[in-house]
């Protein structure tokens, strides 16, 4: 879900003449899923793992599905946005993309409102110590931030938000179990609020980290590894109890 919305985000707002290479990568992708698009990730955690009622609101797998199938048909955007795209018995089309960047950019709010959430509750005047000096921090906090004491309690914060957020209990044990079982997205997120705290990192700029965020939470599920070769992804994730299931493809040729 996360990989194909990552797609479908990259079609708002392209130019014509790039629409070749995003297609080359939506037909990639579709090929090596045959079309399958996981449920979203935090649907899945709110029944098999939390058990608590998933009350948000999430593009349906199916409708996620047909909109990478149009792209793959099709062979310039003005095809798509135009309905012309050969589809079955028929034409099919997207009349607008914004549909698609509003839903991507529920993502991205989401993700940017916990982000800011915490650093407020960490130094309630970040926003105007970064107006005085591009820092939202003052330099005593900033040297705090690596202690281990500081990581693990910014880990239990998240673990938190994230319970709060979906009206899940978030008692000490909640939050223990939370953080066993989303290890991997709570180490990935605590280095970028750590980044957030003590520089002019922008988290509604790096739509990459948005989306590599969301993706490790399907390792919440014991079924699920992750498959990349972005060495970003590996280091930032070094640390967690889930990081040997993050593999690079020849690792994971090996399993095979």
């Amino acid at each position: 879900m996360i990989t194909a919305l990552e797609l479908l985000g990259g079609v708002h707002g392209i130019p014509p003449e790039k629409f070749p290479d995003l297609r080359r990568q939506v037909e990639l992708a579709f090929a090596l899923s045959k079309g399958r698009i996981l449920e979203e990730p935090v649907a899945l955690i709110c029944r098999e793992v939390l058990h608590v009622q998933f009350s948000l609101t999430a593009p349906a797998e199916e409708v996620i599905r047909q909109h990478l199938d149009i792209i793959r048909r099709a062979t310039t955007l003005q095809q798509i946005l135009q309905s012309r795209v050969p589809f079955g018995r028929g034409m099919a089309g997207l009349k607008t993309t914004s549909a698609i960047d509003r839903v991507v950019g529920g993502l991205k709010k989401e993700w940017v409102e916990a982000i800011e959430q915490i650093a407020t509750d960490y130094y309630p005047s970040w926003r105007e110590l970064f107006e005085r000096e591009g820092r939202r921090l003052p330099r005593n906090m900033r040297k705090s931030l690596k202690v281990p004491s500081t990581v693990a309690a910014r880990k239990r914060r998240l673990a938190e938000y994230f319970l709060s957020w979906l009206g899940a209990a978030a008692g000490p044990s909640d939050i223990d179990f939370a953080i066993k079982k989303l290890d991997a997205s709570l180490e990935f997120a605590n280095f970028v609020l750590r980044e957030f705290l003590i520089g002019n990192y922008n988290p509604a700029n790096r739509d990459s980290d948005v989306y590599d965020h969301f993706q490790l939470r399907y390792l919440a599920m014991d079924r699920f590894v992750i498959v990349t070769e972005d060495s970003d992804l590996t280091k930032r994730t070094g640390q967690s109890s889930q990081a040997d299931r993050i593999l690079t493809f020849e690792q994971f040729l090996r399993t095979l």
